[in-house]
């Protein structure tokens, strides 16, 4: 009798614990190697009770299912994700009771305000030295959040770096001093020391 109950209680009690979990999955844009995805998956093992961690390096997909009680919510995750390094293009979730939420980055930007007078962009080219996927989205991130500029793309090939922007609000003096800042060393400015070693390891390229 006693072997019928534990049995019972093996099938009723276990699969209510299996199902008290949320199924999480993001795009990580930016992971460039072994190396960017256990910093990432490093980041994450902040959230207590993390399991099931997958990382296509492919795809940048990351899965995961965390503990429902956490009551973690997309905006955490897309946190974890700038956090250590890297962009969130979207997310989902599906809850333990059933629930699902996603998240992408394009919705997510705020509206455009009205109309404003036209202004005359200025587009240049600038060297900045970086090594992976990992530079290139926090180069061009680290650019486009500064005022007045509209695009930067960096070639990771050529080492140059695209800018287009507002003159009167923006110059390439303060683009250079603001990734050397940054670690990456520019055809201005040479980054110290110090913040070139706090460079991730795939991203400490050749200063030679």
């Amino acid at each position: 009798m006693k072997y019928i109950i534990i049995l019972i209680a093996c099938c009723f009690v276990f699969p209510v614990l299996g199902q008290n979990t949320d199924e999480f999955k993001v795009q990580v844009d930016g992971l460039g190697c072994p190396f960017c995805a256990y910093g990432l998956e490093k980041t994450f093992d902040e959230f207590e009770g993390i399991d099931d961690v997958k990382i296509d390096m492919e795809t940048g997909i990351m899965t995961f299912t965390l503990p429902a009680d956490l009551s973690v919510d997309l905006e955490a995750v897309s946190d974890k994700v700038v956090k250590a390094g890297y962009t969130a293009v979207e997310s989902s979730v599906v809850k333990a009771n059933g629930e699902a939420a996603a998240w992408d980055k394009a919705s997510s930007k705020e509206p455009e305000e009205d109309e404003v007078p036209a202004v005359t962009l200025e587009s240049t080219t600038l060297m900045v030295k970086g090594n992976c996927g990992m530079c290139k989205t926090r180069i061009e991130e680290a650019i486009l959040g500064l005022e007045g500029v509209k695009e930067a793309s960096w070639d990771e090939d050529t080492q140059m770096l695209s800018v287009t922007f507002d003159a009167s609000a923006q110059n390439m003096s303060n683009v250079s001093t603001t990734l050397a800042n940054l670690g990456h060393d520019t055809a201005l400015d040479r980054a110290d020391d110090k913040d070139y070693q706090n460079l991730h390891t795939c991203c400490q390229y050749n200063r030679n």
